[in-house]
């Protein structure tokens, strides 16, 4: 993260910095951090000092997504001149889960963005953001931490090599994989796998190929997306579906196997 930090503030330092950009990768901490440095150099203001030019936008409690009203406050912020004569800066965290109308407004701020003002959209999941959102920003990947990390390399191929097949199989084959694969008993954490092979997979189909953690399926990633032909939107309702029954399963007793054969029958 530092050296990727370091690359983005001298090239902003020099002038040739963007209006927008997404910081995309697995796990929040590190996109979060970078995100407060390079705001705090865009803006002028140091560390620990309170900053009027910055401003922080995510999902509210007890809403389902970034609202329109949001955005609208984000475009107000970005009208006004800032406090200490460099940029204003606002960081939208977990922007996938931006409400469609809300990304159609802040497409339009990006389109014709303010005078001095940095937009950091941060995301874990870039698959779920609009094509036409990506086109307009510059895409940092924070995914090198975890590539180091991954020391289960060879359990990762054995369940990717298994989640291809069942993705490429007719329905009475994908129950009776999901059959077999309730068999075994060191399948916890299958969920979270499956997760990250379709986030790399919306990864490949909006074009965001650095932002791939799992590099050594790639080729393969991308047969699956040839034979299926998968769009970004496709794969976007996919981890949405993902997303809601891995919580169902790790907060409720519900059926593990019908957990597994309904998320099977949409891919």
């Amino acid at each position: 993260m530092n050296y990727q930090l370091k690359n983005l503030k001298d090239v902003f330092r020099a002038g040739n910095g963007a209006h927008a950009y997404l910081f995309a990768g697995a796990g929040g901490a590190d996109k979060k951090k970078a995100a407060l440095a390079f705001a705090r150099e865009a803006t002028g203001f140091g560390e620990g000092a309170f900053n009027p030019d910055l401003m922080l936008v995510g999902v509210k409690e007890g809403e389902q997504g970034i609202s329109i009203d949001q955005i609208r406050e984000i475009k107000k912020f970005l009208s006004l001149t800032s406090h200490g004569g460099k940029n204003r800066a606002v960081i939208v965290d977990e922007f996938e889960k931006m409400k469609p109308e809300a990304s159609s407004a802040i497409l339009k701020i990006l389109e014709e963005p303010p005078l001095n003002s940095v937009l950091i959209l941060i995301s874990n999941y870039p698959a779920m953001i609009l094509p036409t959102i990506l086109s307009r920003v510059q895409k940092i990947n924070f995914s090198s931490t975890a590539k180091k990390a991954l020391d289960d390399i060879d359990k990762r191929k054995e369940i990717f090599y298994y989640l291809t097949e069942l993705i490429i199989s007719n329905t009475a084959e994908k129950l009776n994989k999901i059959e077999d694969l309730c068999k075994e008993d060191d399948n916890a954490d299958i969920f979270e796998y499956w997760l990250s092979f379709f986030r790399d997979l919306g990864c490949l189909s909006a074009g965001c190929d650095n932002c791939a953690i799992n590099d050594f399926y790639v080729k393969e990633m991308k047969s699956v997306l040839a034979k299926k032909r998968y769009t970004t939107s496709q794969i976007a309702d996919i981890i949405s579906e993902l997303l809601y029954w891995s919580h169902l399963a790790k907060t409720t007793n519900v059926n593990k196997r019908l957990v597994l054969e309904n998320i099977a029958l949409i891919f």
